[in-house]
Parts: C-alpha cells; sequence; structure tokens
C-alpha cells in the first residue's frame, strides 16, 4: 500500500509546557482524537522557546505553571514565550492559553497581571458574558459551568480589543478573545 502524497496533513498544534505539574492532561487525548498533532515544548526542562511562531506549526497552546507570569528570574524562557505568543496574535495564529498561558498572553499583549487578594482554588462557577455565546469555544458551556482554579494571580486588565468571555466572583477576567 503505498500512502497517498495529496492526503490531508494533521494541523500540527505546539504546546508550551512551563510546569512538570501542568501537563497537557486530557487535552492531549481530546484534541489528538480531534485530529491534531501535538508539538510538545518541555520549556520548564531547558527546551529552547522560539520568539516567533515556527515554519509548520498551526496553533499554540500555552499550559499552566506555578510562577507568575512576569517571574522572569524564576522562568527565564518566559520573555521569549511571551514574544511568541504576541507574534501568533499579529500573525492570527490559532492561540489558547490556559491559566499561567493566558496569564502571559495578557502580559504579552499590554494587559495587567497582579496578584488577588484571596487566590482561587477549586471548583469555581463561571459566569459567561453575553459574547461567550457566539464563541467557538465558550457557546456550549452553560452558565455557571464549573471551572477548576488553582491561582493567585489575575488578570487585572485585558488587551485592547479583547472580548472578556467569562468571569467568576473573586476575578473579573476569567477568558478573553482577541481577533477570530
Amino acid at each position: 500500500m503505498t500512502s497517498n502524497p495529496l492526503a490531508a496533513v494533521a494541523p500540527r498544534v505546539l504546546v508550551i509546557r512551563n510546569d512538570r505539574t501542568d501537563p497537557i492532561g486530557v487535552f492531549g487525548p481530546w484534541l489528538r482524537a480531534a485530529g491534531l498533532e501535538l508539538v510538545e515544548l518541555a520549556a520548564d526542562e531547558g527546551e529552547v522557546v522560539p520568539t516567533a511562531v515556527p515554519a509548520g506549526i498551526d496553533a499554540v497552546i500555552a499550559l499552566g505553571g506555578e510562577q507568575s507570569a512576569t517571574d522572569d528570574e524564576i522562568a527565564p524562557w518566559q520573555p521569549a514565550e511571551r514574544a511568541l505568543l504576541l507574534d501568533a496574535i499579529n500573525r492570527e495564529v490559532p492561540l489558547l492559553g490556559i491559566c499561567l498561558g493566558a496569564q502571559l498572553m495578557t502580559v504579552a499583549m499590554g494587559g495587567q497581571v497582579q496578584p488577588t487578594l484571596t487566590p482561587e482554588v477549586g471548583l469555581t462557577a463561571l459566569q459567561l458574558s453575553d459574547a461567550a455565546a457566539t464563541d467557538p469555544l465558550f457557546r456550549t458551556l452553560p452558565a455557571g459551568a464549573p471551572a477548576p482554579q488553582y491561582h493567585r494571580d489575575e488578570m487585572v486588565t485585558v488587551p485592547d480589543g479583547a472580548v472578556v468571555l467569562a468571569s467568576t466572583e473573586r476575578c473579573r477576567h476569567q477568558a478573553w478573545r482577541l481577533g477570530q
């Protein structure tokens, strides 16, 4: 049997791991089942984070971690990661930030992240904005959907042009979208 050179190539997603305690987890099998090829980069283990989206990468996912989005002395790869995230936005490469990943996106794009008065830990009900009803990722979530939380920082301001999709009682900006 010969392979078909015209067969569709699976979209390649660069997954940046910022902390060994925050791997791709359950998202990995879901994304692979959806036909995506995951290219995992262990920044926390010293793998070099590029400052621009590499050729052949169709999307980027930035994962969570224990550090803050500006803890460059603890996580010296973060300046490169913020540059990569900004490049993805500027080039309209699909980008998903989870927890610290979303905070890194916020800082990279001019928003502000700072410590919360009270850390948010455990399952927390999401308060969805009106914009969530038409968002490709959030439109299927029911009002009050529980989301696992474990963070001591919050996105105080979001980047210019960002659309807030979800908040919680403690944090006004749990999720936002910029562009498509």
